[in-house]
């Protein structure tokens, strides 16, 4: 079954479900609000994990990691070789133990079951970071909340594509596809918002009110290729049928 085209969550993320037939199963990783119910729609059995942080360090603005105040990273609540395909939209890069991400997405994927994750590059545009920027700023200034998407390790971290390769190769993936997209401006544009309305009022619900007009920025220009130029890398990877992974 060839899938409609990509939504809000776009360019990467309809490739690992070509071959996923009707009633197959699916996990999202803090999926879009969108990505959820379109899947459904085509018939697929969709399940859940919330990866990301909860937990606020708001008496430690001056420490740049977190992991002394994270839960553990536990088992998934999934079954072994039970999905399809397990999708990571944007949340990898923010979670305290990103390599036990990768292996429980190994475990519970069959052999042959895609992986779809997207993350900042580590390239030219890498420092246009807007958690990392703003932090940065908050921190010596002593102004402003702690960004809830520093909450995990202290900032956001970007990848090179070395670096996703030996993670995906070590958890048993064969790496299928690598694609580099954006130019930086929904960075961009996110980072005025930040500044302007976390450190500068701060004003939060009016900063999250423009969050779904910069993803829209975002969507539009991610099916802008420059390579290794992109500000994001979304990487597709087979679960290889003659491996083992998992924590061991």
């Amino acid at each position: 079954m060839r899938p409609a085209t990509a939504t809000r969550w776009d360019v990467g993320f309809d490739d690992p479900m070509r071959d996923v037939e009707h009633g197959g199963r699916l996990l999202l990783a803090d999926p879009p609000s969108s990505m959820r119910s379109t899947f459904a729609a085509r018939g697929l059995t969709v399940d859940e994990v919330t990866l990301r942080p909860t937990g606020s360090p708001r008496r430690e603005r001056g420490a740049r990691h977190q992991e002394a105040v994270a839960p553990e990273s536990r088992p998934w609540p999934f079954a072994d070789a039970v999905f399809d395909a397990v999708l990571i939209p944007d949340v990898l890069a923010h979670v305290i133990d990103d390599r036990h991400v990768i292996r429980e997405a190994a475990r519970v994927l069959r052999p042959g079951g895609m992986l779809a994750v997207r993350v900042p590059y580590r390239g030219p545009l890498a420092w246009l970071d807007p958690p990392n920027v703003y932090r940065y700023i908050s921190d010596a200034t002593r102004r402003g909340p702690n960004p809830p998407e520093t909450w995990g390790i202290g900032w956001r971290r970007h990848y090179t594509r070395r670096e996703l390769d030996r993670m995906l190769l070590d958890a048993g993936f064969g790496v299928r596809r690598v694609t580099g997209t954006g130019i930086g401006v929904a960075p961009l544009l996110d980072l005025v918002s930040m500044l302007i309305f976390r450190w500068l009022l701060p004003w939060e619900p009016v900063y999250l009110a423009t969050i779904s007009a910069t993803e829209e920025v975002a969507r539009v220009e991610r099916r802008v290729s420059l390579g290794p130029a992109g500000y994001w890398l979304t990487i597709v990877a087979e679960r290889l049928p003659d491996a083992h992974a998992g924590d061991g």
